[in-house]
């Protein structure tokens, strides 16, 4: 349950939409990962800069074929903006409530949940280590 010397509690891989495609280098990262005892069942995708997308989420359901053509369907997708307004569109507590229940620590959760709600919004520069 170890990665790089820290224990993996959660993981989101992060994926921005406003570069326009899935890179391979993603693609294999995502496979390893995947495969990783230590982060199986705790990771998530999340897409990023939702508010470069259309209204038609063309992006994001190209993304999704992409990970679905590669065999990764299997992984929570999860999206995400800076604008606060979109992120309830974009039912963004989710992301926060799917990400809580992997943590076993009770208060380790508890401040997981908190540390978002006051940051409003900028949750990609939350980092939460045990």
């Amino acid at each position: 349950q170890y990665y790089c010397g820290m224990p993996v509690q959660v993981l989101w891989y992060c994926i921005s939409l406003a570069n326009e495609r899935i890179e391979e280098i993603d693609i294999r990262t995502l496979t390893e990962l995947q495969q990783a005892d230590n982060v199986k069942g705790r990771m998530c995708i999340v897409f990023t800069q939702c508010d470069q997308d259309d209204d038609e989420s063309t992006a994001e359901e190209s993304f999704k074929k992409v990970l679905q053509k590669r065999g990764l369907n299997d992984i929570p997708i999860f999206e995400a903006s800076n604008d606060p307004d979109l992120n309830e569109k974009l039912k963004f507590n989710e992301l926060i409530t799917w990400s809580s229940k992997q943590l076993k620590d009770e208060d380790f959760r508890n401040s997981f949940i908190y540390v978002p709600i006051i940051s409003r919004g900028n949750c990609h520069s939350v980092r939460v280590f045990s």
